[in-house]
């Protein structure tokens, strides 16, 4: 009985050793970091208003801006779908970069919008899953994050921040 305990607690911590060195392993050959910051305006949105008090939002929000990378232009297009109460809550959506030799990026956000308490502003932070690309980025994968910041009420411009971690197609 005491080997057929050994035995299993050695699978254990052998799992876990790989396990370890999964976390600790560097980054896929290839793999590069895009950083863009964007000012992203509201260009069309479908948003309702409910419940007792007007405190509950709900609907989609299209933002549009422009970043810079690496001394070329990149658009910047953003279809966020709220919920929130009291100007906080879930969103999500998708973000499309679209580069100056037209290629893009697709990418999925989830994340949770913090506002004052009086919902005059907000701040955002998300998930962000590559869905895939076009041209110099087709089939890339990959994963990020979104962060923002929105002096306004819901719709006003919102000063973006997105990182990603591309992984070109093999």
């Amino acid at each position: 009985m005491n080997l057929k305990l050994l035995s299993m607690s050695f699978v254990v911590l052998v799992g876990l050793a790989a396990c370890s060195n999964d976390l600790d392993a560097t980054p896929a050959e290839g793999a590069r970091t895009m950083s863009l910051s964007a000012d992203l305006t509201s260009s069309s949105t479908l948003l309702r208003t409910v419940n007792t008090g007007d405190t509950t939002v709900y609907g989609w929000n299209l933002l549009e801006g422009e970043a810079t990378l690496d001394g070329e232009t990149v658009e910047v297009q953003m279809l966020g779908n709220v919920d929130y109460v009291s100007g906080n809550g879930d969103f999500f959506g998708f973000i499309t970069f679209v580069f100056a030799d037209e290629s893009t990026i697709g990418v999925r956000m989830i994340g949770q919008a913090t506002a004052a308490s009086d919902t005059s502003n907000a701040t955002f932070a998300s998930s962000l899953t590559v869905i895939g690309g076009t041209g110099a980025y087709l089939d890339v994968t990959g994963t990020g994050t979104f962060t923002g910041e929105r002096q306004d009420a819901l719709g006003g411009l919102v000063s973006s921040d997105f990182v990603l971690e591309l992984v070109p197609a093999v």
